[in-house]
């Protein structure tokens, strides 16, 4: 005769993942607005003129250094503040033409 454990319930607890060694949670998802997808924080790395756009380097916050992308610059229209900090430390960079450089630097344009 096979008897199946019993206990009572105030013994349960909740499920909780436990990450293993070099394992990451994964990312946040993106939150929809305006039927669109957004990221909660961004973060500006580089920027490029590709064929005659110009492109962010992006690194989405909770993703690895794989995951990082070149967008194009509209995409990143609800970040403004973002793209005005990384032209602050990097004025050097190419920018929106409607954003001026700093007194003192010289912008630098793509091929």
């Amino acid at each position: 005769m096979r008897i199946h454990p019993v206990f009572h319930v105030s013994m349960l607890e909740p499920y909780q993942i436990s990450p293993l060694r070099g394992e990451r949670p994964s990312p946040s998802p993106p939150i929809e607005i305006d039927d669109h997808e957004e990221f909660e924080d961004k973060h500006v790395l580089d920027s490029r003129i590709s064929r005659g756009r110009l492109e962010y380097l992006i690194q989405l916050k909770g993703y690895v250094i794989s995951d990082r992308t070149w967008e194009p610059a509209e995409n990143l229209q609800r970040a403004p503040i973002k793209v005005r900090e990384f032209h602050k430390r990097n004025p050097m960079k190419p920018r929106p033409d409607n954003m001026t450089a700093p007194r003192g630097t010289r912008r630098s344009r793509g091929r």
